[in-house]
């Protein structure tokens, strides 16, 4: 199994200062594509774009508005939407998929709740949102 970082199978590192790496078809027409459809096989293949049978994800926890993470989260929604890599079980898929839209309507909360902090004048709302992520590491 290979392993690749999102900014090198998207060819977009540098562009915006990072900020779309992983928002490109080549990440989640990889992600996103159904083995069982032979046209979205298809279209990875005329289009150079590589499966991903696992995704790991580390979603940005610090530093303000600019490390909100946008790739991540949107990553990880959709691989609990096509949770179907080697595993039959129906019931473990959800429970997967479930785990993984939980998290990261926690992760949104703990955004959410920075944000709210800082339109209040706390100045330890950053260190607030390291310590609410931390739970999810």
């Amino acid at each position: 199994m290979g392993i690749h970082y999102g900014g090198t199978a998207s060819t977009l590192e540098n562009q915006l200062d990072g900020r779309v790496k992983t928002l490109h078809p080549n990440i989640h027409g990889g992600i996103l594509a159904r083995r069982d459809v032979e046209h979205h096989m298809e279209a990875l293949n005329e289009h150079g774009i590589g499966e991903f049978g696992h995704l790991i994800s580390l979603l940005f926890s610090k530093d303000g508005i600019e490390n909100i993470d946008i790739g991540g989260p949107t990553m990880i929604r959709a691989a609990a939407k096509y949770l179907k890599r080697g595993q039959n079980d129906q019931q473990f898929r959800r429970k997967l998929a479930w785990k993984a839209f939980q998290h990261i309507a926690a992760y949104d909360s703990a955004v959410s709740e920075w944000l709210w902090k800082q339109t209040e004048g706390n100045r330890d709302a950053v260190a607030d949102l390291e310590n609410i992520m931390r739970g999810g590491e």
